[in-house]
């Protein structure tokens, strides 16, 4: 480490916790596990150039709890990592007045959802009237999520320009982010019995989900003050979005990788949005002990992928069938439901949006006693 230059600092937490429900094995608790590790290094590369980096990890194993009619085995074994890197966040001071940084980070969420047993082909079978589960969990699979980010941001402030000051703030953003996620029914087929009895089974193929968005972005604001009295702040902020059906790898019935490609439907629809924002404060006497504050804001919402993942093609169809106690098999058929003929999603679909606005004015009673007198604050969507 070189002195004043460079600085580092590193951090890491062991949790272990154990328990068991009544009425369950106490030879199989369930064990929560979590480590997490975390480092920071800020270099002072020269005088007004910083560059902060950093990773964080955590890794964690969170069982289903089992219950007395939900056993050890046909409970879920939850376990995740979730690494998290800033790769840098370089900050240049240029002068007193003017400042950029640019900075470029990803977050990845790594989820699996395993049988506690460890094998993943024996199938589920539940009572319908008793709720009492045997076998494997019904469900097993996996979640990931990524998201990458690039953001810069100039910052100026200038005096006495058209006689106010003003506090410039002008950026741009690029944001990737995606989700896929396996689905397996253990065995590829589960059980429903009916007090004792076989009533019906439910099956489908390995079935996997995902979808992907993204963002460019660009965004200015000013705050501008007028005669040490009022200060009005104003900013806009332009998105362009793209949500994407992407190609995904092709999985077994175990959840393995079999090295073929599930097509994706490409660009799904697209998004052009603008959020203006607007605020003001005003000192209403000279002695700034009462103030007016204002403000309206517009907020998008962003594309949420888990919103259009379900209609991706990679999704199986489930198929339910009933006992014929004819001939003793599964045959009888009840329904398929495929999500990628029952659900459709409008190309023509828009982000959902908030306007929000505030109206107040504060009096200061005493030094460190202030109470606001009137306010009003409502949303709209």
């Amino acid at each position: 480490m070189r002195r004043d230059r460079l600085w580092f600092f590193g951090g890491y937490q062991h949790l272990r916790d154990y328990d068991s429900q009544p009425g369950t094995d106490p030879e199989f608790p369930r064990t929560y596990e979590q480590d997490k590790v975390f480092a920071k290094l800020t270099w002072h590369l020269k005088p007004g150039l910083q560059l902060m980096q950093s990773f964080h990890d955590e890794f964690w194993v969170n069982p289903q709890i089992p219950t007395v009619v939900t056993p050890f085995a046909a409970t879920t074994r939850q376990n995740a990592s979730v690494p998290t890197i800033t790769f840098g966040h370089l900050t240049h001071t240029l002068s007193a007045n003017t400042v950029w940084d640019v900075r470029v980070g990803r977050f990845v969420y790594l989820r699996n959802d395993d049988p506690s047993s460890g094998d993943p082909t024996t199938p589920n079978r539940v009572d319908r009237a008793t709720r009492i589960s045997s076998g494997n969990p019904p469900q097993i699979g996996s979640l990931t999520l990524i998201r990458t980010t690039a953001k810069a941001t100039l910052s100026h402030y200038q005096r006495g320009l058209f006689g106010a000051d003003h506090d410039w703030k002008i950026g741009t953003q690029v944001e990737k982010g995606e989700h896929h996620q396996p689905e397996i029914i253990p065995g590829g087929v589960r059980f429903v019995d009916d007090n004792g009895k076989p009533y019906q089974a439910i099956s489908a193929p390995a079935s996997i989900s995902g979808r992907q968005f993204v963002t460019i972005a660009g965004f200015a604001s000013d705050a501008v003050t007028i005669g040490g009295r009022l200060t009005i702040n104003t900013g806009v902020r332009l998105d362009h979005s793209r949500a994407i059906s992407q190609d995904l790898d092709a999985i077994d019935a175990e959840g393995h990788k079999t090295g073929g490609i599930i097509p994706g439907l490409g660009t799904l629809y697209t998004w052009n949005v603008v959020s203006p924002r607007l605020g003001i404060t005003a000192k209403l006497t000279a002695d700034g002990l009462t103030i007016l504050r204002g403000s309206y804001g517009r907020f998008n919402q962003g594309v949420l992928t888990g919103e259009i993942g379900p209609i991706h093609s990679g999704v199986a169809p489930v198929t339910t069938t009933q006992l014929d106690e004819a001939t003793g098999g599964y045959t009888q058929f009840i329904s398929t439901v495929d999500r990628n003929i029952n659900l459709l999603l409008d190309p023509d679909t828009r982000t959902s949006r908030t306007d929000e606005y505030s109206i107040g004015v504060d009096r200061e009673l005493g030094s460190r006693l202030a109470r606001p007198t009137a306010s009003r604050e409502a949303r709209t969507s």
